[in-house]
């Protein structure tokens, strides 16, 4: 939909956040600057509103200034198969580690 890609890298999220920020923070000001002066809450309370839209609209959807840094993963690493036949009953289960319960690493990292 309008050329939109579904992506956004690390440093758009950033971008997106910062622009969010600094969008909401002006857009809040001026509401209030103009509300007070017109003493006037529906001015400030439109004014607001009409900040959240326009971040809405500018940090929402995945624009391409997002999408300038594509993050470069690790090719896949393929892993063989051990067991002679690749039957499930023929696996060595030896080998295979548990993972420590989420309850003991909060405990070992507590005391």
């Amino acid at each position: 939909m309008f050329g939109l890609q579904d992506k956004i890298d690390f440093a758009g999220q950033q971008k997106a956040e910062q622009l969010l920020h600094a969008i909401l923070s002006v857009s809040a000001a001026l509401a209030f600057i103009f509300g007070f002066v017109l003493q006037d809450l529906r001015v400030t309370l439109g004014g607001l509103a009409v900040g959240v839209l326009g971040a809405a609209i500018v940090c929402i959807p995945p624009w391409g200034m997002y999408q300038k840094d594509p993050v470069k993963w690790l090719p896949k690493i393929q892993v063989a198969d051990k067991s002679g036949e690749g039957g499930e009953g023929d696996k060595d289960d030896s080998t295979d580690v548990e993972p420590t319960p989420i309850w003991k690493r909060v405990l070992n990292a507590l005391f």
